[in-house]
């Protein structure tokens, strides 16, 4: 799990058991993975993880037309 200081994640666990500290952590995961078990319920205000659990992805590719 990442490491949670307030409400900011400052370190990701690597599989290599390295750990990574940063400023800023980005995630390139599903967001059910990543709420329910790299960030971890216990994080979350108590009715998001309901949300997240009903979460269904569409069909097709999202670009962000703001990312450079």
């Amino acid at each position: 799990m990442l490491l949670i200081d307030g409400e900011r994640a400052r370190s990701v666990p690597l599989g290599s058991e390295e750990t990574v500290t940063a400023a800023k952590v980005i995630a390139n995961i599903g967001p059910k993975l990543l709420f329910s078990q790299i960030i971890g319920e216990q994080h979350l205000e108590p009715k998001f993880p309901r949300s997240v659990r009903g979460f269904r992805i569409g069909p097709g590719i999202v670009i962000d037309p703001t990312m450079n």
